[in-house]
């Protein structure tokens, strides 16, 4: 089967391509990225479906942003970055204090025999320590997406944190970003969302906590292009 690459024009027998990478175009075939005029060092995965289509998908996907990283493994393609960023550091230092204040407050607590003192620090020194592993996740963890055409996984680790998860590609309708906002003592944070439109109306936030929007825009493109899944626009979207 003949198939034309609508970003530039050129023809190729699909049969070329090779059955057990779905990320890979055929070896004659242009870079549709470098077609477009687009830059960075983003591999160029392609999808089985409809290699004329996703060829364009390709040319239109946003840039890698920085700090992510790509590396394909067979015919798997992992998107992964870290958490770290200057806050963890602050809040590490914060928690630090916090906690030995309270081991200050426990040890004259226990030494003092005053049961109902100690009894009142135990929910201020559970904070202190969720601020403390809070902190030290966001130090050592990563966060991993792997790709296949028909699979897509979310990991965190290597520290424990719950948001882990494994969609086949039968279950996935679609995929957007949402924006969220955080208001704590008058100052808003804002994140964005990557949401799945799950077969049967169900929505369900697979990354969250993003710094941008073309983080969640760039790991859309990426999965839709994995999973033979066309762009639609979706109630809620963000869109700015």
């Amino acid at each position: 089967m003949i198939a034309r690459c609508k970003s530039c024009s050129v023809e190729f027998d699909v049969e070329l391509k090779p059955r057990n990478d779905p990320f890979v175009l055929p070896s004659d075939h242009p870079d549709p990225l470098q077609a477009a005029g687009a830059t960075g060092s983003a591999p160029t995965p392609f999808g089985v479906s409809d290699p004329a289509g996703d060829a364009r998908k390709v040319a239109q996907a946003v840039e890698l942003p920085r700090g992510f990283k790509l590396d394909t493994a067979g015919d798997r393609l992992h998107i992964t970055w870290r958490w770290w960023s200057p806050a963890h550091l602050f809040i590490l230092f914060f928690a630090a204090l916090w906690d030995t204040f309270m081991v200050v407050w426990y040890s004259i607590a226990i030494l003092g025999e005053q049961w109902q003192m100690a009894a009142f620090g135990t929910l201020h020194a559970a904070v202190g320590v969720g601020l403390a592993y809070y902190a030290i996740t966001g130090l050592v963890n990563h966060t991993t997406v792997t790709l296949t055409a028909s699979k897509v996984a979310v990991k965190h680790g290597p520290l424990p944190w719950p948001g882990s998860r494994a969609l086949d590609r039968t279950e996935v309708e679609q995929l957007y970003v949402s924006r969220q906002e955080t208001t704590n003592k008058g100052q808003v944070t804002v994140t964005f969302n990557l949401q799945v439109v799950l077969r049967g109306g169900e929505e369900i936030t697979i990354v969250k906590g993003l710094d941008s929007a073309d983080q969640a825009r760039f790991l859309e493109s990426r999965i839709e292009i994995a999973l033979g899944i066309e762009d639609r626009s979706v109630s809620g979207e963000y869109r700015g």
